[in-house]
């Protein structure tokens, strides 16, 4: 991956198992209400209804182009780098959750420790390196790619350009550049 190219990441909705990935994730190791009984947990009041399928969709941060996390942040704690990662200066973030109510996709919460709006981070102290975000490395499955879309070459590009992909919620105009890879259409 070069950083400074705008990097994507994409998520084979067909052969994750939506495990692994969420072990490795130092957001999990950060707030311990994100982890894997606090976050992905739920209260079934369906429990009685018939369910004719269930899904595992995780709650990436969206790296969208048009972040509305960005421009409802009162403090300007939320930003976009300058490569595309939509961070939260925790320093600086007043825990106000505007922009947990503004992410179309759920990606953001409120760290229970700090007080501070957080979502995924891409593993942002990784991917300025050179290496993978940890839920892409350790993927038993090879479900999640990460990778420059500028090098038409990289194993993102071939998979995106080979494969129907999608982004959810299109319609909100926030230009999200995390891409699935069999979402099914009442999930988008």
């Amino acid at each position: 991956m070069v950083i400074d190219a705008p990097a994507h990441s994409s998520v084979n909705h067909h052969s994750c198992p939506g495990t692994l990935c969420r072990c490795q994730c130092p957001v999990y190791f950060i707030d311990p209400s994100f982890g894997l009984l606090g976050h992905y947990r739920f209260a079934n009041s369906n429990a009685a209804d018939e369910v004719d399928q269930a899904f595992f969709l995780p709650k990436l941060c969206n790296r969208c182009e048009r972040p509305a996390c960005v421009q409802v942040c009162p403090a300007g704690a939320t930003f976009r780098t300058p490569d595309g990662v939509v961070l939260v200066d925790r320093d600086y973030c007043i825990g106000c959750q505007y922009c947990i109510q503004a992410c179309p996709y759920g990606a953001r919460y409120l760290n229970s420790q700090l007080h501070v709006a957080d979502e995924c981070t891409w593993c942002y102290h990784r991917i300025t390196r050179n290496m993978n975000p940890a839920c892409v490395e350790v993927c038993p499955t090879g479900a999640r790619i990460f990778g420059d879309l500028n090098d038409a070459e990289s194993p993102i590009s071939r998979f995106i350009r080979n494969h129907r992909v999608s982004v959810p919620k299109p319609e909100m105009g926030t230009r999200p550049r995390v891409f699935y890879f069999g979402l099914e259409r009442n999930v988008k």
